[in-house]
């Protein structure tokens, strides 16, 4: 489990720092990218600035924090993601729609009337999911 929880605080620092890393000090954005992108130990960076293990600790931790600070006031990650499942839920029914009408016109074609009925039922369940997606705005 603890693993998983590091891949978590890295995947979470990823994203923080591709949406706000711009706005971190050049120290700041340094110490994150060789901690958690090039898995440099805190003792390392140390050793490579001249100074204590704390002190690196010190600035990344305040650095995240930051990053927390923007996401919380702007959002911005979280919107991403949304947006990200917004979009998946329109593909996979944009997707059921085409099956859906592919499997009407095989149907028709092979004149079996209540399949292509059927068909065409799943095509507009898929179509009212594309056209929510559409109109939804999830702030």
């Amino acid at each position: 489990m603890r693993e998983r929880s590091l891949l978590d605080r890295v995947v979470k620092a990823a994203r923080l720092f591709d949406a706000y890393g711009g706005l971190l000090t050049p120290k700041q954005r340094e110490v994150l990218e060789l901690h958690y992108f090039q898995d440099l130990s805190l003792g390392e960076i140390a050793g490579h600035w001249d100074t204590s293990r704390q002190a690196v600790y010190d600035l990344a931790r305040r650095a995240l924090r930051h990053l927390e600070d923007y996401e919380e006031k702007l959002g911005l990650v979280a919107r991403a993601s949304a947006a990200g499942a917004r979009w998946e839920r329109m593909s996979d029914s944009a997707r059921s729609l085409e099956q859906a009408l592919v499997g009407a016109g095989q149907a028709l074609k092979q004149g079996d009337g209540e399949l292509a009925r059927r068909e065409l039922d799943r095509a507009l369940i898929a179509l009212e999911g594309l056209r929510e997606g559409i109109l939804r705005r999830e702030d």
